[in-house]
């Protein structure tokens, strides 16, 4: 009974011992461990099952931080660094194979980035990722991680993680300190990533890798806010990822972007497009400064569109009525938007002027809806107008295969070509005006519907303004004309339009013709006035024949071709 009880005792006091030695080795707590890595090096953990970050060298490298918390499946981890080093000079930690993937809720957190330097995780060219997260709840604050084969990170299939204050490639466009060979970062199948305040710059060259800044595929509900994406870390400086800086394939109700100054991603510099959107729904463009140096007065061109919407998007929403929610997107080598989406809505963005609108930092196009149904593009309430003014070519072109693309309340001037562009080719020239035809019964670009004719204008008092003019359409139809006024008229003989004046239903006859007169109080005298029609299925047409001065002649009307 004795030796029963002796040994019983033994047992107790082993235990003991036990949990004194494993509170000893891992600093317990809600927030779990705490690993501080101390050394460059690349070594591995001398014991991955004692909770120790300790090589055979007695020393702490990120490789054995990360091997000890993937051994550690409880509470969140945290790594964090503390290498005697010089702040004039990044500390570089290169490695010889890629990192273990980080299988656990993790948090890295590098010292703060000062005066550009920091803690460097080099691949030093090899094959794989910088980091790769399979675990759910990981942060990654503070690093620069650059030089390897494939990605900066991978977030594979892994939830709620954190990107925040990194650099993921390289700032200083030189080969002595590359960025990774296919992008910057990845993100496939997750939900709920954050990527914050980051430099997501100077990544592909490794052939048919894709190139992108950031690429998403699939899962959603990522918010990316506060990022420098194609430019170096003072906003003026192209650093190009080699193709697109976003990519954004079958993953819905993502936010790019915010209201607030803070949020916006300066998107600028890369090869390809500035953002890509193919499929998904309910993504959100929003505050964005796309094309343009940080101080939205200089281009930096992306070397496609500012941004892409394919044929499969869904829901987009590009800019908003709310304040600051509107995008600048100026100075890209292609359109501003090119939207081939479904029910897209553009509302509230500057395309093609610098932030105060006062001076062009032309796109090619404005906007260029090459394919597609349904789109809002602009709007009648505070904030939904859009302007697209500057642009070396049309404002807005509607392609042949394009329909139902609402443009309305616009501020449209100053473009090279005409304001909106019904194209009948897509080769066609630019500024080829779309004859009206009797009846309108042509079909094509938003049913190439035919366009008011302005038939005289006329002031009272200095405060009214009175519009005549005339529709020939459908029979028996109805449709919105909205009314705009300009400080000079077109040289194409056809409207833009600068200012909106306002709008009034109407509905033509069994003869297809309808005349209709509008007034409209304003103490402003415009040199030119113009209208569109659009029918009750949201098809817009181009801007109407120019009325000039007070009293001018009646244009001639042609129909048919």
């Amino acid at each position: 009974m004795r030796k029963t009880t002796r040994v019983l005792i033994c047992n107790i006091i082993f235990v003991i011992l036990l949990i004194l030695l494993f509170q000893q080795t891992k600093s317990v707590g809600a927030a779990g461990a705490t690993f501080v890595v101390n050394s460059t090096g690349d070594e591995h953990d001398s014991n991955e099952f004692d909770m120790e970050c300790k090589t055979l060298s007695n020393t702490c490298t990120l490789r054995a931080a990360i091997e000890q918390a993937n051994y550690d499946a409880g509470s969140a981890d945290t790594i964090t660094f503390n290498i005697p080093t010089s702040l004039a000079i990044d500390t570089i930690i290169t490695v010889g194979s890629p990192l273990p993937d980080i299988v656990f809720s993790t948090i890295i957190q590098g010292p703060n980035i000062s005066n550009g330097k920091g803690i460097v995780i080099n691949g030093g060219g090899v094959w794989g990722n910088g980091l790769t997260i399979i675990g759910n709840g990981v942060t990654i604050r503070n690093l620069k991680i650059r030089n390897f084969g494939t990605q900066g990170i991978l977030i594979d299939e892994a939830d709620i993680i954190t990107i925040e204050d990194c650099v993921i490639g390289s700032t200083v466009g030189s080969s002595i300190a590359p960025g990774n060979a296919f992008r910057g970062m990845a993100i496939e199948n997750a939900n709920n990533v954050n990527v914050l305040n980051n430099i997501i710059s100077g990544n592909g060259g490794e052939a048919g890798s894709g190139e992108q800044g950031i690429r998403i595929v699939g899962g959603g509900s990522h918010i990316i806010q506060g990022n420098m994406i194609g430019v170096d870390q003072t906003g003026t400086i192209a650093r190009p990822n080699l193709g697109v800086g976003i990519s954004v394939s079958d993953s819905s109700n993502n936010l790019i972007g915010g209201s607030l100054a803070i949020q916006r991603n300066l998107i600028s510099g890369n090869g390809g497009t500035g953002i890509l959107i193919s499929g998904g729904t309910g993504n959100k463009v929003i505050g964005n400064f796309i094309g343009t140096d940080i101080t939205g007065n200089i281009a930096i061109p992306n070397g496609g569109d500012g941004i892409q919407l394919l044929s499969s998007t869904i829901d987009a929403e590009i800019g908003g009525d709310a304040p600051g929610e509107g995008n600048l997107i100026s100075g890209n080598n292609s359109a501003g938007i090119r939207d081939s989406g479904t029910s897209t809505q553009i509302q509230g963005n500057i395309i093609g002027l610098n932030i105060t609108k006062t001076t062009p930092i032309p796109n090619a196009n404005g906007i260029f809806h090459y394919s597609g149904t349904s789109a809002t593009i602009g709007g009648t309430n505070p904030g939904e107008m859009n302007t697209i003014a500057g642009n070396t070519h049309d404002g807005i072109v509607v392609g042949p295969f394009a329909n139902q693309k609402q443009i309305i309340g616009n501020a449209i001037y100053d473009n090279g070509g005409l304001g909106i562009n019904l194209k009948e080719e897509i080769t066609e020239d630019p500024s080829l005006v779309t004859e009206n035809d009797d009846g309108d019964g042509d079909t094509g670009a938003n049913n190439l519907q035919n366009h008011p004719i302005i038939t005289g204008f006329s002031y009272a008092g200095g405060t009214s303004l009175t519009i005549s003019g005339k529709l020939n359409s459908l029979p028996l139809a109805t449709f919105i004309i909205h009314f705009y006024g300009n400080d000079s008229c077109d040289a194409s003989g056809y409207g833009e339009g600068q200012y909106y004046l306002g709008k009034m239903n109407i509905t033509t006859a069994a003869n297809n013709e309808v005349s209709f007169t509008k007034t409209i109080s304003t103490t402003t005298v415009y040199d030119c006035i113009s209208a569109t029609a659009t029918d009750s299925d949201g098809n817009t047409s181009e801007f109407s024949t120019t009325m000039e001065g007070y009293f001018n002649y009646l244009p001639l009307v042609t129909y048919g071709n």
